[in-house]
């Protein structure tokens, strides 16, 4: 007899710490869907890190959708970028949906990091 997997299973997680909510969808055996909702803070992107990066090992394409999240500090596109190289390294595809708060502090992110390093009055 073979056990299979169901479709899809959901893993809610809940950080005591702030509200985040994170929870994977996998849709196969090789996708998972992470789904995060709440505020994504200096204090919980540690936390989506750790939990994004457990999925990693698991699946070899992954959708971080962001379109539920409230709030998103700019630690948090260090996290993107941290969870980037690593699924880069472990050859998983990543896409990332995002929402108008995490939209409006990575243009912002982005465009610092384009413009770092210029000579002062360019």
């Amino acid at each position: 007899m073979t056990d299979t997997l169901p479709s899809i299973t959901s893993v809610p997680v809940r950080s005591a710490r702030q509200h985040l909510q994170m929870a994977t969808q996998w849709q196969d055996l090789d996708l998972a869907i992470v789904t995060v909702s709440g505020d994504l803070d200096a204090t919980t992107t540690d936390v989506l890190l750790d939990y994004a990066l457990s999925k990693v090992v698991l699946c070899h394409r992954m959708v971080l959708d962001l379109t539920d999240v409230d709030f998103f500090a700019c630690e948090g596109y260090s996290m993107l970028k941290t969870l980037e190289c690593r699924c880069i390294m472990a050859e998983v595809a990543l896409t990332v949906l995002t929402g108008p708060a995490v939209r409006r502090v990575l243009k912002v992110c982005e465009y610092a990091a384009r413009h770092d390093g210029m000579p002062a009055g360019m």
